[in-house]
């Protein structure tokens, strides 16, 4: 009884885990004009203040932020916003 209780829990466990995982997007989103690290940390600031953003890795050598997000809260346009606040600008 015991085993099949834990086994039981552990399903549970590991489809809550896949749930989560599903709920995650990635965006790769061309940004212009950034040419440094301060270029970098002022499109991070943005893009992580948008509720539903999980993480963001900008690359001013790249020209790009790679941002995770959760597609129930926020969608890949309202990012790009949040980047077109800064002095810098979502490639088209």
């Amino acid at each position: 009884m015991t085993t099949k209780l834990f086994s039981v829990a552990l399903t549970a466990v590991a489809l809550t885990l896949v749930s989560a995982q599903a709920e995650e997007k990635k965006a790769t989103i061309k940004v212009d004009g950034m040419m440094c690290g301060s270029c970098e940390s002022a499109v991070k600031k943005a893009v992580t203040k948008v509720d539903g953003v999980k993480g963001a890795e900008v690359d001013h050598g790249a020209s790009q932020a790679v941002v995770t997000y959760d597609p129930a809260k926020v969608d890949q346009a309202k990012i790009e916003e949040a980047i077109n606040t800064t002095k810098f600008k979502v490639a088209k």
